[in-house]
């Protein structure tokens, strides 16, 4: 399952909350979400994240990532941190 590229298009959205919806990935159009602070993506089934979540760096301050299995991989979470420097992310 994922969510709607048009999710892109909501470029005023600060908090988003998808936890518990069974999502496997997100869609590229993510990183258009320049004004995000708060990603909830808690309890999915996502292994990794488009590169475009890179794009949020600048405001992005806490994604949550906890029982997805993206958890369990040391280089993705590496990578991730390097893309988010600023982010706090939660597994």
């Amino acid at each position: 399952k994922e969510i709607p590229k048009e999710i892109g298009e909501l470029n005023n959205l600060i908090n988003l909350d998808i936890s518990f919806n069974e999502l496997e990935k997100l869609p590229d159009t993510v990183g258009n979400l320049r004004n995000l602070k708060i990603l909830d993506l808690g309890s999915n089934k996502i292994e990794e994240l488009p590169k475009s979540i890179k794009y949020l760096k600048d405001n992005l301050v806490v994604l949550l990532l906890t029982d997805n299995p993206i958890c369990c991989n040391k280089q993705k979470k590496e990578l991730l941190q390097s893309w988010l420097p600023n982010t706090a992310i939660i597994y």
